[in-house]
């Protein structure tokens, strides 16, 4: 396979950083996991997804999972795109920086960029940045992103939109005999808004119910699972037309390179609808715990427009599939001992309103860019 220019590009970053510089590999979730804050952008899968090389916008055939920079006391990921496919050369990404330094650590990989004649003098950007951070770069010339957006609809990509916070319990109670029931949210919003997560859980479950099926979850595994998974993402991102940002590709990383072990960190749950002798697959969730209480999830399909359901079942109430297995991981992580879910931001408004309505808050995140 021809080189790309994203492998020329890694290729030289390994050279001219050795030892700090390396491809991301499941030995580093241990030095990731002791920088570990909270936060949605810095985990281990986190990484993976935003430095990915499988996006068909800067693809790497050496390094498909990105590259990470560790030297001993800060750490962040590396990523490399270009904004669409037109444009000759990427730009780096430079993903939630962490440590003691780290500042010190992101001016110092920068400026040893802008010296080499190795690598294009474009815009870098720096990505899941706390407020603190964001200030502090801004106040020492970095630039935000509206001076040079990521994408004319979404400048700052899933970051945009910002509710993405879940206390479980506001959305989640039990009956006497175990069964969920999903509250109202106790939010300004109308009446109407307030109920819809209400309203589609229990669509789907009169769906259900009237066609006498199920619907199950399994752990995901990839020996098992690859094939199919890869086939919901690809479904999923053809009902969506023109999509803003990201790709399918983006999320191949997490379905053929989830993690088999660490099982107590990691989120894997493929979902089936399964009776009358079908057994189809429509739901895809991943993520990873990113403190003890929370667990961030940067995969999350439903097949809201599954041809063979439609084709064989009577699908009144289908189309509430999105929010009704949402419910169904949000009470299989509260059965795990987690309080918190971090769905991660929207490029566009629609996909933030639907995390609103299942009662998430906001916490934003930044962009800085250095020109």
């Amino acid at each position: 396979m021809k080189n790309t220019e994203r492998d020329r590009v890694e290729t030289a970053l390994l050279e001219n950083f050795p030892g700090i510089i390396q491809p991301l590999e499941e030995k580093d979730i241990l030095n990731i996991n002791k920088y570990k804050d909270g936060s949605f952008g810095f985990s281990y899968l986190g990484i993976m997804l935003y430095a990915n090389g499988s996006n068909e916008k800067s693809k790497s055939t050496i390094y498909p999972k990105g590259l990470i920079y560790f030297d001993g006391d800060n750490i962040f990921g590396i990523g490399y795109f270009k904004k669409n496919l037109q444009k000759k050369s990427g730009h780096f990404h430079i993903i939630a920086p962490r440590g003691k330094d780290w500042l010190r650590a992101v001016e110092n990989f920068i400026k040893k960029l802008r010296e080499s004649t190795q690598f294009p003098r474009t815009s870098i950007y720096i990505r899941h940045l706390h407020k603190s951070q964001y200030e502090k770069m801004i106040s020492i010339g970095y630039k935000p992103i509206s001076v040079d957006p990521w994408h004319p609809v979404a400048p700052s990509e899933d970051e945009t939109f910002n509710n993405r916070f879940i206390k479980i319990k506001d959305i989640i109670d039990h009956d006497q005999s175990g069964h969920i029931i999903v509250k109202r949210l106790a939010t300004n919003d109308s009446r109407n808004f307030r109920r819809k997560a209400v309203m589609a859980y229990n669509r789907f479950l009169n769906f259900l119910v009237r066609n006498e099926l199920e619907y199950q979850i399994e752990i995901y595994n990839p020996d098992n699972h690859k094939e199919l998974a890869r086939k919901m993402v690809i479904e999923h991102f053809k009902t969506l037309g023109n999509a803003i940002g990201s790709t399918p590709q983006d999320y191949f990383n997490l379905i053929d390179y989830m993690p088999k072990k660490l099982d107590g960190d990691f989120i894997k749950y493929i979902g089936f609808l399964t009776g009358q002798g079908k057994r189809i697959p429509i739901s895809l969730f991943m993520g990873e715990k990113i403190d003890k209480d929370t667990v961030a999830l940067y995969a999350t399909f439903a097949l809201r427009n599954e041809p063979s359901v439609k084709e064989r079942f009577d699908s009144i109430g289908y189309s509430a599939i999105s929010q009704y297995t949402y419910i169904s991981i949000f009470d299989l992580l509260r059965k795990r001992g987690y309080k918190y879910v971090d769905l991660g931001g929207s490029e566009v408004e629609d996909l933030n309103d639907f995390k609103r309505q299942l009662g998430a808050s906001e916490i934003m995140t930044y962009w800085a860019v250095k020109k």
